[in-house]
């Protein structure tokens, strides 16, 4: 974790927040809702393009009005709700996105409520045409956030990232309990939008004590001049918004202009600063950014990598502190900076830079050998007029204990020992347990009702772990698992809620109860999955290790996994260990759909399976786990390999290969390769010599390509394929794939 930088804001301050100093943010040229100022009648006293849902709960003071006045503007919608428990909501007409350059859209509109609605919204993507069958329509992602109860008029913005198929977007807004929802100038605009901004310096420390400096590059892509304001707010820890600066911009068309203003905040506090691009003297945004701000500095601890804990079994010959100076280059130079084990009395235990030349430094520390308990390595950022110190806790976990934990290259460890983790999601009894040993898996998450003292011990005989999963928010239902399962060499985690940022449970909530587990457990890591590429961010401090949730098998194009993968990546910062969920069941498990090959809710094919596999590795996943959790686990054994035998063997013939390349997959560097064009995806790892290449074609058409491979005039083993090519003098080879095909080549000699 990173100190000295504050925790994320809550989704309600990141969502909403009183601006009403700002100019009122409308549909602009670019809108892609209809109607989003709700200025047209419906002849109905409604708002045309804007339905009920369910229609049947219109009247009796339920149901959907036009009000005046609205935000500014002459009227606004409102929904009503008067029966309690409610369950009802406003929808727009779906949005076309298919044809967009990004995968991005900025929704903005200002809300206010009569009582407490329990009010959200809801944005909901479509891989095929809303209208023909509405909400029996199967949608490839929703997400969801609340609309806090407030009696005056608040903005709603929020950048929605949405995943690769999806053709619409549906804006929902729903109620949940008696009250009333106000809305006024919705708009869906594509993002990044006709006006960019680019944050230079963000709250950067210009002069002590107080004095921030903002830097944005605003560049215009349309040829005529636009008027420009540019607003700054700042939120701190329970501390009410503030306006902390505001400048009017002339932008000529199709130029940039650099931005600068200060304002005021104390150099050793962190905070928010949200940064608005709005028009002047029209009614719309063009970008909204919130920045994490640090004081002076900010800093973690990332040896040892995993909860700052040093475990006896995983190595950690060195303490890392990296960090940020959050400084202008001016002062830069004058820093002076140190971290320091405090309490130990030796001078060997202090690492210092008195010049630090780039902004990100790291400072290393031997790691005393007979170090116990709970320590602090405090890190100091010292100026002339001034310094910053943050403490940094560092704990060695009691020896005796079952350990599993992590490096800073996001390597497992279980039990002093490295692990590329395989795992298979949806086991429920000993049978199964051994058959996803035999089928070469080296764990298996089990759900807690299954995880009996069988499945256990068919576990330690099979030599695999188990990560034991339980939606539980209960302090002694946590006690009785980490008793029973908590001593075992077999438990290698746990995963308390699966995709917590898709069902709106509180990120605090989350946290709330990770920290119970750190404690319960304080040498096993928490597991959860996340599928949200808008709203996990906000969830990443709630475990150790991320699992990128995305089942895209037959709806959506395979590399919506890749995507979720980097989402992660980037949220959980570069010492977090992000494993990939591998799609091995169709929604038909589920769902009231079929289960045939070429049906909606039909599993991958073995080339889907695999293809999602190597691409999850090229984008940085550091684990695998086959999600097959299925109804029919009920009844035992593998229920995977009882209804889908080719797939299973598939997934057993692929584990061989990722077993062989394990030492690389460890131990190699992985670097992004890139090639002509967005069909293939490679990434090379770099391994005693040689570099071991993956190439997947992610589209379901055959091709032949050039592939870079980087070695003029090199043999190239295709490995698993009993053949061999040569580069040529440009270091490429001539492939093809069949469709969705993969490929693993060796370039050179191991040494």
């Amino acid at each position: 974790m990173r100190y000295g930088i504050g925790r994320r804001i809550g989704l309600s301050c990141s969502l909403a927040i009183l601006v009403l100093t700002l100019a009122a943010p409308t549909a602009g040229a670019e809108n892609l809702l209809a109607n989003g100022g709700f200025e047209q009648n419906d002849g109905k006293g409604g708002a045309a393009g804007w339905a009920l849902y369910p229609p049947t709960l219109e009247g009796k003071g339920r149901g959907v009005s036009l009000a005046r006045p609205g935000y500014r503007s002459a009227q606004a919608a409102c929904v009503s709700e008067i029966e309690t428990p409610g369950n009802m909501g406003l929808f727009g007409r779906p949005a076309a996105v298919a044809d967009l350059e990004s995968q991005e859209v900025l929704f903005t509109c200002y809300y206010k409520t009569q009582g407490d609605p329990g009010a959200h919204l809801s944005l909901v993507g479509y891989a095929e045409p809303f209208l023909q069958k509405e909400w029996r329509t199967p949608y490839l992602q929703s997400e969801t956030q609340s609309l806090p109860a407030t009696p005056n008029w608040s903005l709603i913005c929020w950048r929605f990232r949405f995943l690769p198929g999806v053709q619409e977007i549906v804006v929902f807004f729903r109620l949940s309990k008696e009250g009333r929802l106000y809305l006024d100038e919705a708009a869906l605009r594509p993002y990044p939008t006709e006006i960019t901004c680019k944050v230079v310096q963000g709250g950067t420390v210009e002069s002590l004590p107080k004095r921030r400096l903002v830097e944005v590059e605003l560049r215009n892509h349309q040829p005529k001049e636009q008027k420009l304001q540019v607003v700054a707010l700042t939120l701190g820890e329970n501390r009410p918004s503030v306006q902390a600066g505001m400048t009017n911009v002339r932008l000529a068309g199709d130029k940039a202009q650099t931005v600068r203003f200060n304002y005021d905040y104390d150099f050793r506090q962190s905070h928010l600063l949200r940064l608005t691009v709005q028009a002047a003297d029209t009614p719309t945004i063009y970008d909204q950014r919130d920045l994490q701000v640090p004081g002076l500095v900010s800093a973690e601890l990332t040896s040892p990598a995993f909860r700052n804990s040093l475990l006896e079994s995983l190595p950690t010959p060195k303490l890392a502190v990296s960090g940020v100076l959050n400084v202008v280059p001016a002062l830069r130079g004058q820093v002076k900076l140190s971290a320091e084990l405090v309490g130990v009395g030796d001078s060997s235990f202090v690492a210092s830079d008195d010049s630090p030349a780039p902004p990100a430094f790291r400072l290393e520390l031997p790691t005393p050998a007979l170090l116990s308990g709970d320590h602090v390595v405090r890190v100091r950022a010292a100026l002339p007029q001034g310094r910053q110190e943050i403490d940094l806790p560092l704990r060695r976990v009691s020896p005796g204990l079952p350990e599993v934990g992590y490096d800073e290259n996001r390597r497992l460890w279980v039990r002093g020992k490295q692990l590329f983790p395989l795992g298979l999601y949806g086991i429920g009894d000993p049978a199964g347990v051994q058959a996803a040993a035999a089928c070469g898996f080296n764990f298996v998450v089990v759900s807690s009702p299954r995880a009996s003292y069988e499945v256990r011990d068919a576990a330690v005989q099979a030599g695999i772990g188990v990560v034991v999963s339980a939606a539980n928010p209960d302090a002694s239902f946590w006690q009785h698992l980490q008793s029973k399962w908590g001593t075992s060499t077999a438990c290698l985690g746990w995963l308390p809620y699966s995709r917590p940022d898709l069902r709106s449970y509180s990120p605090l909530q989350l946290e709330e109860l990770y920290a119970l587990l750190t404690r319960l457990s304080p040498g096993q890591p928490v597991l959860e999955p996340l599928a949200s590429p808008s709203l996990a961010q906000y969830y990443t401090q709630a475990a150790d290790i991320l699992l990128a949730w995305s089942l895209p098998v037959p709806h959506s194009p395979l590399r919506a996994l890749g995507e979720m993968v980097e989402v992660l990546r980037e949220a959980g910062g570069p010492t977090k260990p992000v494993w990939a969920i591998i799609q091995a069941q169709g929604g038909g498990a589920f769902q009231d759909e079929p289960l045939g090959p070429a049906s909606t809710g039909r599993a991958p094919t073995p080339a889907e399976m695999e293809a999602l596999a190597y691409l999850a590795l090229v984008r940085g996943a550091d684990g695998l786990v086959w999600y097959s959790y299925t109804p029919s686990e009920a009844g035992g054994g593998s229920p995977l390999s009882n209804a889908n035998p080719v797939l299973w063997a598939a997934m057993g013939a692929l584990n061989l290969r990722l077993r062989w390349l394990t030492p690389v997959l460890l131990e190699g560097r992985r670097e992004a390769m890139a090639v002509a064009g967005k069909a293939v995806e490679m990434a090379r790892w770099r391994y005693q010599g040689a570099d071991y290449v993956l190439a997947v074609n992610s589209t379901d058409r055959g091709l032949v390509t050039p592939l870079p491979l980087g070695r003029p005039g090199a043999s190239v083993q295709v490995l698993f394929e009993d053949r061999e090519i040569k580069a040529d003098q440009d270091g490429d080879v001539q492939e093809s794939f069949p469709p969705l095909g993969t490929h693993v080549y060796m370039v050179g000699t191991a040494g």
